[in-house]
């Protein structure tokens, strides 16, 4: 287990080049969590949009692009309830991850359902998704074909590992959050 960084909060890196040199000196760590709140992952790479903890180890705008991350830094990216919030479409966070990742890293994420009651609930939420939407990212799959891989050069590819509803909230069983796991794969 790695100690617990104690840099003041006022001395951690704000400019783009420095939290990349951040990320790149967190070398060992192969996990990255995006928006980890108050729920760091130990081991990892904490990341959120400010430093309001010492548990933040890198603070940056989700939806500032590109995002201040070396390409195929990271064997693995949590997402845990953070892309509803953002600005940009789908397809331009799925960008991000895929770039960041490694060949064959996963992202692992759980967002907004649009059937969910509780999607709606949060002011801050900005998008929910249909669990086939991901399916736009997947070479394997009929969506993939016919539409994702002609919208463009640059489209991210992602195989889907597991993809499932879950909802924490017992007054909605059969309704939740998407969770899902994608493995990045190289564009056919």
């Amino acid at each position: 287990m790695q100690p617990a960084d104690v840099t003041p909060i006022s001395a951690r890196p704000t400019r783009p080049e420095a939290i990349r040199q951040a990320a790149i000196k967190a070398a060992p760590l192969t996990t990255l969590v995006l928006g980890c709140g108050r729920r760091p992952v130990a081991g990892a790479v904490n990341h959120d949009y400010r430093y309001h903890s010492t548990h933040v180890d890198v603070a940056f705008d989700l939806d500032q692009y590109p995002w201040p991350i070396p390409n195929d830094r990271f064997k693995r990216v949590i997402a845990l309830d953070v892309f509803e919030h953002l600005e940009a479409e789908m397809t331009t966070w799925m960008k991000e991850c895929w770039r960041i990742l490694e060949l064959g890293g996963e992202l692992v994420l759980r967002v907004s359902h649009y059937a969910n009651p509780v999607s709606y609930r949060d002011p801050t939420h900005r998008w929910a998704w249909h669990e086939e939407a991901f399916c736009f990212y997947d070479p394997r799959h009929t969506l993939y074909q016919e539409y994702g891989s002609v919208y463009a050069d640059d489209w991210p590819t992602f195989e889907i590992v597991s993809l499932s509803l879950g909802n924490a909230d017992a007054r909605w069983p059969d309704k939740g959050d998407i969770c899902a796991v994608l493995r990045k794969v190289a564009r056919p």
